[in-house]
């Protein structure tokens, strides 16, 4: 055990360090719960001073920070923070979380001291990542380990996130497709009969695939044409999960005439073996009694069966008709564009989609209202045109100012002729 002796301040001692023999301090204080704690090997007295004064300074503004605090691992914290968003996040999202932690996160940071976590290490961390995985992957990995820091910084375990701040590699989003409403009714032509229903609300009305399955025949407004939207459900780990819908608001989606005259045939159609009446789902599943429906996907060869592939009714129907392969939440952009260019405005495509905001709307379909910008330049060109004719100007290009006169002489003459000054 050092030796300590006394300095000239009465909250620092000096001792010998024994590996190096070289002189050190130490320093005892209080914390901002009035426990006796130390820290040791200042190299000079001015900064075991400094450190005091450091300590000091932030009791007083409230944001002191105990150094035993950070010696606990991102591991150990990480546990509250992966069950607090499992709790509030749908089932899907909650299981996402838990994988990405798991895969690539746990095996870097769970053993490593909050306090020990530097901005430098994240940001290499970051880098190997993005050579190896998407940018889905890095940002929902990086997420984890910053809001874990979140915490830590929330309950006074370190004074700033050193995660924060760290350059992320950006998302390239693919070109969005549409189906042109042509497109769309030759699809649906061709679709397997028992989803040629759904497919068709998918196109017209944009809802998402856990919104459509969950439907049930009492969630239809036989007057208005409408559907209610008030629940969805999801599909994870072998297992099916009633939740809200993503936004956690119901809406209703109005159905164009047409399809609707359809709509009403195939509730009349739905067969009720297990005489549950209104409860019955509008799109039961072909086989597995008691669950729903599981969106169709891209053909791929069968794991425990080589040689196999399962071509989903989807991209059959597509194949047939000569279209590209499209998922089904695609049918939801298609959607967006009909909606677009029968003339609806951004607050009336949120509330079909049931977005939180129509920022998020015009953000994400941006593409379908640069018609909007060739309205501005032609009721701009009106303006122009006025103010000329205001004037007695010629509204003709052939008219307009000789070749060799400069636009400042051009200006002159304007304020000769209209008797205006600036």
């Amino acid at each position: 055990m050092p030796f300590y002796t006394a300095t000239t301040h009465p909250q620092v001692k000096k001792y010998e360090d024994r590996r190096t023999g070289a002189t050190r301090y130490l320093v005892r204080y209080r914390t901002d719960e009035h426990k006796l704690t130390m820290k040791r090997g200042f190299r000079t007295l001015r900064d075991a001073k400094d450190f005091l004064v450091e300590q000091e300074s932030t009791k007083a503004d409230g944001s002191f920070i105990a150094q035993a605090a950070g010696r606990v691992t991102v591991g150990e914290i990480a546990r509250p923070w992966l069950d607090h968003k499992k709790a509030v996040s749908s089932k899907t999202y909650g299981s996402t979380l838990e994988s990405s932690w798991r895969t690539h996160v746990e095996e870097r940071w769970a053993e490593v001291r909050i306090s020990a976590v530097k901005s430098t290490a994240v940001r290499d961390w970051v880098a190997e990542l993005a050579d190896e995985k998407s940018a889905s992957v890095v940002i929902r990995a990086y997420g984890i380990l910053a809001g874990v820091l979140d915490d830590a910084v929330a309950d006074r375990r370190l004074a700033r996130n050193p995660a924060r701040g760290v350059a992320l590699p950006k998302k390239v989003s693919a070109p969005r497709r549409y189906l042109e409403p042509a497109e769309v009714e030759v699809v649906a032509e061709t679709v397997w009969a028992p989803r040629r229903m759904l497919f068709l609300v998918l196109a017209w009305t944009g809802l998402r695939w856990g919104e459509a399955v969950a439907l049930r025949v009492r969630d239809v407004n036989q007057v208005r044409r409408r559907l209610l939207v008030q629940r969805a459900v999801e599909y994870t780990a072998g297992e099916w999960h009633v939740t809200d819908t993503k936004g956690h608001q119901r809406r209703s989606v109005a159905l164009p005439k047409s399809v609707y005259t359809e709509f009403a045939q195939h509730i009349r159609d739905l067969p009720d073996p297990d005489d549950l009446g209104p409860d019955r789902l509008l799109f039961p599943p072909a086989r597995t009694k008691g669950g729903y429906m599981i969106a169709p996907r891209k053909s791929a060869e069968r794991p425990d069966r080589p040689g196999k592939v399962r071509v989903d009714w989807l991209e059959a129907a597509l194949t047939t008709v000569g279209l590209p392969y499209m998922s089904p939440h695609e049918l939801r952009h298609t959607a967006a564009s009909l909606a677009v260019s029968a003339g609806a405005n951004v607050k009336s495509l949120q509330r079909m989609l049931g977005h939180k905001s129509a920022a998020l709307t015009l953000d994400t379909y941006a593409d379908l209202f640069d018609s909007d910008l060739d309205d501005v330049a032609e009721r701009l060109d009106g303006v122009r045109q006025s103010a000329r004719r205001e004037h007695n100007l010629s509204t003709t290009a052939s008219d307009s100012a000789p070749s060799g006169e400069t636009p400042a002489t051009s200006s002159v003459q304007l304020i000769a002729e209209t008797g205006t000054s600036g």
